[in-house]
């Protein structure tokens, strides 16, 4: 019984590190790219942004910046007033955080409808989350990854010439590590575990 009740609790803290893919925003902008508006520059940087952030690209093509950049499935124009673009077929521009977030993301668009990968990276550089984004309307839309501890030290977008404006990214308010079914199911499962052992000493 006792391992039981240790497996139970397991699947509980386990279901603190939850993950979504977040296709809407209701959190403010952080680096909306217009500081950057006027023309290209190109390289694979680092280049620091708003928030503490940090762009890089693994392409020396990769762009930040406002102009014309044609994609299949719409183009931005400087009307974008600043942007960032991998500018290439293949490859990954990363956005790094100056510490851990919970959720991450922007406004992004592709060339086909080949997609691109979104990425959460934790602090060792492993994979959190990993997702292809295919789905997008014509000209784009936001997409992004939110989890249930602050953990992401940074994002990465793939392939197929993706763009990225609007960069969101923050913790949630209130966060809490432990899930609130936990928290009610703790005292609970203390208590019968100690009037098990106080059963067992009497009959001992």
């Amino acid at each position: 019984m006792k391992k039981h009740i240790l497996t139970i609790a397991v699947i509980l803290l386990s279901s603190s590190a939850s993950a979504a893919l977040v296709t809407s925003s209701t959190t403010p902008i952080i680096e909306d790219f217009s500081s950057f508006s006027g023309g290209w520059d190109s390289g694979m940087g680092p280049v620091s942004l708003n928030g503490g952030a940090t762009f890089t690209s693994t392409s020396s093509y990769s762009v930040i910046g406002d102009g014309h950049y044609g994609m299949g499935n719409g183009n931005w124009t400087s009307s974008k007033n600043g942007f960032t673009g991998l500018n290439t077929a293949s490859g990954t521009m990363t956005f790094t955080f100056s510490q851990a977030v919970s959720y991450a993301g922007g406004f992004i668009n592709y060339h086909s409808t080949a997609g691109t990968i979104l990425t959460a990276f934790g602090s060792s550089g492993s994979v959190l989350e990993q997702y292809t984004i295919n789905d997008l309307i014509f000209g784009g839309d936001f997409r992004g990854i939110s989890r249930s501890t602050a953990d992401i030290f940074s994002i990465g977008l793939s392939d197929n010439y993706v763009v990225l404006d609007d960069l969101t990214f923050g913790s949630s308010v209130g966060e809490v590590p432990v899930p609130a079914a936990l928290l009610m199911f703790a005292p609970a499962l203390l208590g019968f575990m100690g009037l098990r052992r106080k059963a067992k000493n009497s009959v001992a």
